[in-house]
């Protein structure tokens, strides 16, 4: 009986340690925090231990970010090029169902039905000027003026 309370005195002499040593690292670390804060409240979030003059390595980091801005602008263009193809396709075989149903329902010629139904041409070429696209030739015949003028 006295080596189990002797073992459970270590045991507990060893927990008490191991409370002892994390409570001096938390208060360590909160004086440290609260000197940083006495002295520069802003800095507070900032480690002082990143060195904040490393110009390459900002530049590294603004091109990349650029870079992904532009992958994502191109892939973008792509995905709203086949929307709008999709689109006119859909409706393009829309009319031809509908002259389909329609064919089957009078003794009117399918290619009437189709003719009337369908687009006359289906253009898969660029999309219209956009508003912004206007301001943005704007702006440049303004500047080009401004420059000559």
């Amino acid at each position: 009986m006295v080596r189990y309370f002797a073992d459970r005195r270590e045991l507990l002499k060893n927990d008490i340690a191991t409370f002892v040593a994390r409570q001096k690292a938390e208060l360590e670390a909160m004086d440290k925090l609260t000197g940083y804060v006495a002295n520069d409240p802003s800095q507070v979030l900032i480690d002082p231990n990143v060195n904040d003059g490393d110009v390459w390595t900002e530049l590294a980091t603004l091109f990349t970010r650029i870079s992904v801005l532009l992958i994502l602008v191109f892939l973008v263009q792509i995905l709203v090029g086949l929307y709008r193809y999709s689109l006119r396709l859909a409706a393009f075989y829309d009319s031809r169902g509908d002259a389909l149903v329609l064919h089957g329902a009078n003794e009117i010629s399918m290619g009437k039905w189709s003719d009337t139904l369908s687009p006359a041409d289906i253009d898969f070429g660029k999309a219209p000027v956009s508003p912004s696209q206007h301001l943005e030739n704007l702006f440049s015949k303004w500047t080009e003026g401004k420059k000559a003028g």
